[in-house]
């Protein structure tokens, strides 16, 4: 295994498509993140796509616009790094045991388990599907420590999602 060190990532949050449609704008992001890699040398370097809460006309809401940006950029190794905060603003209910099954196969039949791998694990202040940006989404993390530490014979859905928020990120594999 590879140690800390070497493994690098970044994450970015996609951006807002303004006026265009979202397929216009994932075409563009993924040109933009192509154009800026094409001035970097990458190495151990791993560009994870952040999602996002979906306010206004924010890209990356959807699992399914993730994806595409990942295929989009996929020579280039790229990943995503879902935050829980996010998705239940974008109406993906990752509060009950159930839910966040049902979201989990989403992730997987859409990005595949195989290309997150950080996930930021966060409360959120917000009602589901309230698509309220990132300044206003996260509630203190400490809660959800503490509900995933009161239950640790949780379903493998649930210790998935068990990774603390740090920064920097912290790859899946190498939490507590």
């Amino acid at each position: 295994m590879a140690s800390r060190s070497a493994r690098i990532s970044w994450s970015f949050i996609p951006g807002a498509r303004g006026e265009n449609s979202s397929q216009h704008a994932v075409g563009t992001i993924i040109e933009g993140v192509k154009q800026a890699a094409k001035r970097v040398p990458l190495g151990n370097l791993r560009i994870l796509i952040e999602n996002t809460a979906g306010m206004g006309t924010a890209v990356g809401s959807s699992l399914e616009e993730i994806a595409d940006l990942i295929a989009g950029v996929s020579s280039l190794n790229a990943g995503a790094c879902l935050d829980t905060a996010h998705l239940f603003a974008a109406g993906y209910d990752v509060s009950s045991e159930k839910g966040l099954e049902q979201t989990i196969e989403h992730i997987e039949d859409t990005i595949g388990l195989a290309n997150v791998p950080v996930f930021h694990v966060n409360d959120s202040k917000i009602p589901l599907g309230g698509r309220v940006g990132p300044s206003r989404t996260h509630r203190r993390r400490k809660n959800w420590r503490r509900r995933v530490r009161q239950n640790p014979e949780a379903s493998a859905s649930r210790r998935v999602a068990a990774v603390r928020r740090t920064r920097p990120c912290v790859p899946a594999g190498d939490a507590d």
